[in-house]
């Protein structure tokens, strides 16, 4: 009896060892970063895939299988031209937010349809342009994403490039930093426009017939094409 006194006394005394621990609801993640939907487009198509994140995001665009793309990125969007038909485009992003990085989002871009014939190279050497602008076959949009406004809405629109393509006429938009221009001399075609956005046209063998600013209209642009 005197033992069993003792122990429950001592007992009554000792700080609870079978306690729960308190436990503390797990940090706040960094904020999920989530990008445009995967997308289907058309070879040359300008294509936009936005971010959503409260950081400012680092975006990569890996072509798989195909060269590298230029393109223009301002922390929450990023801007290219589709490759050629067939190949896909994978951009990667990745965001910090509250000093923690935040999980890769991707999105992955594949170019369908059939491979426009590749524009040939323009000849701007001297001698008169013996072809009116109706017969253009290809024509070339020059955008400055850097500083330039930012163009028309139809530019990147199927009712513009369905108009063209009834009529046997390629339509690229290429940003004017794009290693392309260089190589096709676009960027000395284009001088006659005296700015920014531009449009290139071209005949069947490459002779540029007219470099204009790009018209603020989808009507005005098919006009300069003879397209009613």
């Amino acid at each position: 009896m005197r033992t069993t006194l003792i122990l429950a006394a001592l007992l009554s005394l000792s700080p609870a060892v079978h306690a729960q621990p308190t436990v503390e609801p797990p940090p706040e993640t960094a904020s999920a970063l989530t990008l445009s939907p995967d997308q289907k487009v058309k070879p040359g198509q300008l294509v936009r895939v936005t971010a959503e994140s409260k950081g400012a995001v680092v975006f990569a665009v890996v072509p798989i299988g195909g060269e590298p793309l230029d393109y223009e990125a301002d922390g929450k969007r990023v801007i290219f031209a589709a490759p050629p038909a067939g190949q896909t485009v994978l951009v990667l992003a990745v965001a910090v937010v509250d000093a923690k990085v935040t999980p890769f989002a991707r999105c992955t871009v594949v170019s369908i349809g059939e491979l426009p014939r590749p524009p040939p190279q323009p000849d701007p050497g001297p001698g008169p342009q013996p072809a009116p602008a109706t017969a253009a076959k290809f024509v070339s949009v020059l955008i400055d994403y850097n500083a330039g406004p930012a163009p028309p809405a139809y530019v990147s629109g199927a009712g513009l490039r369905q108009a063209l393509q009834q009529r046997g006429v390629s339509l690229t938009v290429l940003s004017a930093t794009a290693e392309e221009v260089r190589r096709r001399r676009l960027d000395l075609a284009a001088k006659p426009a005296g700015g920014l956005p531009a449009i290139i046209l071209q005949d069947a063998a490459g002779r540029v017939l007219a470099a204009v600013r790009l018209p603020a209209t989808e009507a005005e642009f098919l006009a300069l094409l003879g397209v009613p």
